[in-house]
């Protein structure tokens, strides 16, 4: 008899989906906590330049002026990690973002090439790591002018 442990999580095996998801949850969790430390007391994360652009996040005050308190909620399906933010600056959309990829990381080890990073380089370029007013999420469009989804 042999036995098998995979060094990875691979998504299309009929078992792999409740073990890839506890994977994911904790990932999750990890970023929970990273968000809840001071703002801009995470390091810089590799991507974290492609979040942190566009007309939407450039309207924004730099720094909190007001000691507005960063709102947000992070979600996880799957392999997504969704997180929607009511920030008063840029400051703090960079501090959730750093948070969240570092939260990913801690639990799936970046690459050094980023072609293969568990965080789909792919997507990222895409401007689907970008924060925006308006944005299609997993088949919703969320509109944060209208506080709609």
């Amino acid at each position: 008899m042999k036995l098998v442990i995979p060094t990875s999580l691979q998504m299309g095996w009929i078992e792999s989906p409740p073990y890839f998801c506890a994977a994911s949850e904790m990932a999750h969790d990890v970023e929970e906590n990273y968000i809840q430390t001071p703002v801009d007391s995470r390091p810089q994360h590799k991507f974290v330049c492609h979040a942190a652009q566009g007309t939407d996040f450039d309207s924004l005050p730099t720094v909190v002026t007001d000691n507005g308190k960063l709102q947000y909620m992070v979600e996880v399906y799957v392999d997504d990690f969704i997180s929607l933010e009511v920030p008063t600056s840029r400051e703090q959309l960079v501090h959730v973002a750093n948070s969240i990829m570092g939260g990913i990381h801690n639990v799936f080890p970046a690459d050094d090439d980023d072609e293969n990073d568990p965080l789909s380089l792919k997507k990222i370029l895409k401007l689907e790591s970008m924060w925006a007013l308006h944005k299609d999420i997993v088949g919703f469009t969320s509109d944060g002018l209208d506080k709609t989804i």
